[in-house]
């Protein structure tokens, strides 16, 4: 059957996700964009085993899965509506009365659906229906999960209308609690987004099981990798140089486990990422994923430099040590700093030539993810080690 999925703001890194993760679900993927006036959705059979929503669970950088319906034609508004009202109006349901949304994407240059004209569409088929007012874009994802809404999108291409209905979002609750709730944030260190360190975990499991696998994070900070690999029942272990952060790491472990049922097992420990091992396991891991520090966040233009060879200092020393913990073909997925001066950008890239003689081979990136007006943004790459 085929979806739609609607990428989040970081499309690129979200659609390489997207990518894995389904390879994981099902042995036959197929991505296409949909429209390339609206990049932002892609679509892709799914197995009848494969559910939407638990795919969604998966999911970092997946906003709304939304299953299609039909193609309709474009060249007049009133057809669509027609036709659009046609489908809910014969789309079982336990109701009495439908309630619904709509979305339009790619048809901002064209007249917007008129929700008055499908419900008048609808009482002529004899449908009760309530409409409820939303951005032209879509719903927020709280009215979709509470609010017992039927979303309906209108996708624009050059030549014809996909008509979908949203069947999965995100548990933005459940995100949000992850993120403001814990009980030890720290807004020097550890502020990596829960969706993107679930993003790093999917590019490092790839096409295999997170739960055979051993995930370890060594600038491990409040534990926000942590603590999403748990959620994929991974077995789990981080370190930091900070002794108030690897405390406060434990914190937010115990705090997962009681408010989402984390089960798995974690270590944790005060080392220095250059000089670490895992002495207690004698266990080699099988992918290193973690944001190490990226540097102060508003350099001034005469000290970034001086910032950045420190930094690649530190990471040099890092890599060449993570060989003795890494598996033979392990992975690190990292975030290395990206720094705009003025009209320029300036990287580690001295570091990312030498990786390669280091033993680790770049498989992917980077893939910029970006904040609004912070200087500093987030580079991010998949390397695997050599046998």
């Amino acid at each position: 059957m085929k979806y739609l999925f609607f990428l989040g703001r970081q499309r690129e890194l979200s659609l390489e996700e997207l990518k894995v993760v389904l390879s994981r679900f099902q042995d036959e993927t197929s991505i296409t964009v949909v429209s390339d006036e609206v990049p932002d959705v892609v679509s892709a059979e799914l197995q009848d085993s494969t559910q939407p929503q638990a795919l969604m669970d998966t999911l970092g950088g997946v906003v709304k899965i939304a299953q299609y319906i039909e193609t309709l034609p474009s060249a007049k508004t009133e057809t669509l509506e027609e036709l659009a009202s046609a489908w809910i109006a014969e789309e079982k349901t336990n109701k009495a009365r439908k309630t619904f949304c709509i979305a339009e994407h790619g048809r901002n240059h064209l007249d917007a659906v008129s929700p008055q004209t499908m419900k008048k569409e609808l009482i002529k088929r004899g449908v009760s229906a309530r409409f409820i007012e939303v951005a032209r874009t879509g719903a927020e994802a709280g009215l979709l999960l509470e609010g017992d809404v039927s979303e309906y999108h209108f996708i624009h291409t050059k030549t014809q209308t996909i008509l979908a209905k949203t069947v999965a979002v995100q548990h933005v609750h459940h995100w949000s609690k992850r993120d403001m709730e814990k009980p030890y944030r720290d807004k020097k260190k550890g502020m990596i987004p829960p969706k993107l360190a679930r993003t790093l975990i999917n590019l490092a499991a790839g096409s295999q099981d997170p739960k055979d696998l051993y995930l370890f994070d060594p600038f491990c900070g409040t534990g926000t990798i942590m603590m999403e690999a748990l959620l994929m029942h991974m077995k789990v272990a981080g370190s930091d140089l900070d002794t108030d952060a690897v405390h406060g790491a434990g914190e937010n472990l115990a705090w997962l486990s009681k408010e989402f049922n984390a089960q798995g097992e974690y270590m944790l420990s005060v080392q220095d990422a250059t000089q670490v091992t895992l002495k207690e396991t004698k266990e080699k891991v099988d992918c290193i994923v973690t944001e190490p520090f990226l540097g102060k966040p508003n350099p001034t233009p005469t000290s970034v430099q001086n910032m950045l060879r420190g930094l690649e200092k530190l990471y040099i020393g890092a890599f060449k040590q993570w060989k003795t913990i890494l598996k033979p073909k392990g992975c690190v997925v990292i975030a290395f700093p990206e720094v705009t001066v003025g009209k320029s950008v300036k990287t580690v890239q001295t570091l990312i030539d030498r990786l390669e003689s280091l033993g680790y081979t770049r498989e992917k990136g980077p893939f910029l993810y970006t904040k609004l007006h912070a200087s500093v943004q987030r580079a991010l790459y998949v390397y695997r080690l050599k046998e």
